[in-house]
């Protein structure tokens, strides 16, 4: 806590004259504040029947809180919610702190308006969570949204994150655009044009790729479209030499000449780095989480709301990337609102392929996923057979190439 210290105001130019006595809170930067803010959430956390089994359930990262009911009726969630956020709100100010309404927002994750009763619609439109200050009864109104934002991702209420994806692009074309002076200025190297692509734009929109992996093809493809517009716009080349500069770079041709990772392999490392540390934290919670029935993996997969940690269960099943490290699950044919996953890849149809599944000679050879980190590509993963093929025969040459060395080199220095 903060004990025996003050401050003083500075907007730039003055300095205040008063002197401001702190009371109270903790300090930024010190390093018992974290640990006493982390004793002090857990036991708001837990409070009041959360996480107790009985379908209401409290989470934290840092100061962002979020608490959620699971039901069926609408009445009952508005009613335990009312209960719980009052709760919280009187334990906070006893605190002597002050939760902020205007800063926080509820929605209710359902289905279209196609698929539920009139009566529910008319409950959707009145659902309202009111705080009463018991002091002053005074009252506070929580806006319901169709669209809220938690930890930079935006979540709908259908749960299909496309709403997400339009706002990150849009982040990425104007970050790409607030540093055009770099991307087509011709006295910059390309090499430095392409790592900054990849640390001013690539990372906003490719921001919580373990979350949103299960994306369909169709909006993948306005990814990778925009990713081979900024490549081209880095690499100064939009038409093949070849072609006396008549036909246009390949897609192929324009991630060779920039030498990194198409877009969708790119996330999938994301994402399969995310998740071979994932089960290693401390947290019952986010241990609970996987899922080792098969039976179930395959209704989720099937299903319109699978969770995001069953990716370990498809990739090993082959439903994520192919043998050819091709991200075959951005080029099955799915309607971008259905989520269901198709995981039956040996009858894998080729009118169901869309989108060119050409790969840059840097993809196609990667070798990553026989890492000994990604635990669930071990063993009855058969898939990655022809990935193991030819890292032996890699494995071969390089051996190769060592023995022959020495002998090159005796040869040199005789020539000498």
């Amino acid at each position: 806590m903060i004990h025996g210290k003050s401050f003083i105001v500075w907007d730039g130019i003055n300095i205040s004259t008063s002197i401001f006595n702190i009371l109270e809170g903790l300090q930024q930067g010190t390093v018992t504040s974290p640990i006493l803010f982390i004793i002090f959430t857990s036991t708001i956390l837990n409070k009041f029947g959360l996480n107790s089994g009985n379908n209401t359930y409290s989470g934290a990262y840092a100061d962002d809180e979020t608490v959620y009911v699971a039901d069926s009726k609408i009445p009952v969630i508005q009613d335990k919610l009312t209960k719980i956020i009052n709760e919280k709100y009187h334990c906070y100010k006893s605190w002597n702190l002050k939760m902020n309404p205007d800063k926080s927002e509820t929605i209710l994750f359902r289905k279209t308006v196609n698929e539920i009763t009139p009566p529910t619609v008319l409950l959707i439109k009145n659902f309202q969570i009111t705080i009463t200050d018991n002091d002053t009864g005074e009252k506070f109104n929580i806006p319901n949204k169709d669209m809220v934002k938690y930890l930079g991702v935006h979540f709908d209420y259908l749960i299909r994150m496309n709403k997400h994806h339009a706002i990150q692009l849009k982040k990425g074309k104007n970050a790409f655009r607030a540093n055009s002076r770099i991307f087509y200025d011709r006295n910059i190297q390309t090499k430095a044009k392409l790592i900054c692509y990849q640390l001013l734009v690539r990372p906003i929109i490719s921001y919580a790729a373990p979350i949103w992996w299960n994306v369909g093809p169709s909006v993948m493809e306005k990814y990778r479209k925009f990713e081979r517009s900024c490549l081209k716009t880095c690499l100064g080349r939009y038409r093949s030499a070849e072609s006396n500069y008549i036909k246009r770079l390949s897609n192929k041709e324009i991630y060779d000449l920039a030498d990194i990772p198409r877009f969708d392999n790119f996330c999938l490392t994301l994402t399969r780095n995310y998740f071979s540390t994932m089960y290693e934290i401390g947290n019952d919670t986010i241990k609970n989480l996987k899922i080792d029935n098969n039976k179930l993996v395959n209704k989720m997969a099937g299903s319109n709301y699978s969770p995001p940690e069953i990716f370990t269960n498809l990739d090993r099943m082959g439903c994520i990337q192919n043998e050819f490290n091709v991200p075959i699950i951005y080029h099955i044919r799915r309607h971008c609102a259905r989520k269901a996953i198709f995981t039956d890849m040996d009858n894998l149809q080729s009118e169901s392929i869309v989108y060119s599944m050409a790969l840059p000679a840097r993809d196609h050879d990667s070798l990553d996923r026989l890492n000994e980190k990604y635990w669930w590509l071990h063993g009855e993963a058969k898939h990655l057979d022809e990935l193991r093929r030819r890292a032996r025969i890699k494995k071969q040459q390089f051996q190769q190439q060592q023995r022959v060395r020495p002998l090159l080199n005796s040869r040199r220095r005789h020539r000498q």
